[in-house]
């Protein structure tokens, strides 16, 4: 079974009797922005955040600073299309690395010593 995830932003502003709706920051005007941006850093703003039964406990682990336990997608994806990746330590690749720079400070002699 797969989960999906729907992350939404919604800029609602209400003044006095109007009220305006925005799909994102960006399409508020830069009047309303300037307002916007410092009413949000007052001391007194706050987020509404709706979430289920799972959504509050991972945003606990979030706040607590805890790994999350969702799967990492990407990670599955990546191992899927081209097979776990093996950690580069192996002697052959350390080779291949002092090959290129034992290349290098040749060529650096070389040039220097014209």
């Amino acid at each position: 079974m797969t989960r999906d995830f729907l992350r939404t932003t919604v800029v609602w502003i209400a003044r006095g009797r109007k009220t305006d709706v925005y799909r994102s920051p960006s399409d508020v005007p830069p009047e309303a922005r300037r307002k916007l941006t410092k009413a949000v850093n007052a001391p007194d703003a706050v987020s509404i955040v709706i979430a289920d039964d799972g959504g509050r406990e991972e945003l606990g682990r979030v706040v607590l600073g805890e790994p999350s336990r969702l799967p990492n997608r990407l990670q599955q994806n990546v191992e899927r299309w081209f097979g776990k990746q093996r950690r580069l330590l192996g002697w052959w690749v350390w080779a291949e690395i002092s090959a290129i720079g034992a290349l290098g400070l040749a060529l650096w002699w070389f040039l220097a010593a014209r």
